[in-house]
């Protein structure tokens, strides 16, 4: 396991499993539900807009990087084993390791004017 990748173990039907959100995996989290990464996150911030099967999703896609023949239907077995809460829980672990909130001097804003130091002056 590497937390510096986002990536977060836990055991479930007598397996090991390795959770990762990668950009591929996001993708394939949008595909599987029909919905984009920022109505999923607005639907986990209110429960009466998430579906079950959104929670499914959102395991399988974790999983299928470092699980590539995990099937959906197993992702409901896991949930069966460990609860949606677990899971939900794993989630947003493994989103934080995956994607910390950028330091502040790590971006520098860009000079707006060519004169200040991009583009070339002609």
């Amino acid at each position: 396991m590497n937390p510096h990748k986002g990536e977060v173990d836990f055991d479930a039907v007598g397996q090991r499993w390795r959770l990762v959100y990668s950009f591929n995996a996001l993708c394939a989290l949008e595909e599987q539900t029909g919905r984009g990464f920022t109505e999923l996150s607005e639907s986990l911030a209110d429960p009466s807009k998430l579906r079950l099967a959104d929670i499914r999703a959102i395991l399988w896609a974790g999983l299928v990087d470092n699980h590539p023949i995990v099937t959906i239907k197993q992702a409901g077995e896991i949930i069966g084993d460990v609860g949606a809460g677990k899971i939900l829980e794993l989630f947003n672990r493994a989103l934080v390791l995956a994607f910390p909130e950028a330091k502040t001097d790590a971006n520098p804003p860009l000079p707006s004017h060519p004169a200040d130091g991009i583009g070339s002056a002609s």
